[in-house]
């Protein structure tokens, strides 16, 4: 029967209730550390890589601004130096001929050695291209091609040791 005053609800209903309520109450502030912690995350590897892509463009050979050949209608860009047999030096994703500097200079030495930008870095020209492992060999062939190279030992770091393989 209704007597016309407040209704209550039973206290089963009351405990889960309140239950739900603490348990989302202790959620709430880890959600929000858990937040900060991958935003401060993001932003250390953003700074961290901006540092590197600094320090990338600092390492520029010294041998000047380099070469350009064109290999199936985009230029290539790269640098040599040294005399003998031909050392082809391959870097990794998101970096140029300036990582190999040191390895430029000890090689050459001895060697005949080139660091390439590959396409889509660098120097390189950035045509709009499926950029897979497959692109990169084919570009590097050709890159072989158009300096008439006839034997080279190939160097790579990250990507350009799958490209070299």
């Amino acid at each position: 029967m209704d007597t016309g005053g407040p209704s209550r609800a039973p206290a089963s209903m009351a405990t889960v209730s309140l239950c739900a309520r603490s348990g989302a109450e202790q959620e709430e502030p880890m959600v929000t550390r858990r937040s900060l912690a991958i935003a401060l995350a993001a932003l250390l590897c953003f700074v961290a890589g901006s540092a590197r892509a600094d320090t990338t463009t600092s390492l520029a050979p010294a041998s000047g601004d380099g070469t350009f050949v064109q290999v199936y209608g985009a230029r290539i860009h790269y640098v040599e130096a040294g005399s003998g047999p031909v050392v082809i030096l391959l870097h990794g994703l998101a970096d140029d001929v300036g990582v190999w500097k040191a390895t430029l200079e000890a090689l050459s030495r001895r060697y005949r050695v080139i660091a390439l930008d590959q396409i889509g870095f660098g120097k390189s020209d950035k045509p709009l291209l499926s950029y897979r492992v497959e692109t990169f060999v084919d570009f590097l062939d050709g890159f072989v091609l158009a300096l008439k190279i006839d034997r080279a030992s190939f160097v790579g770091n990250s990507l350009g040791g799958w490209v070299a393989a």
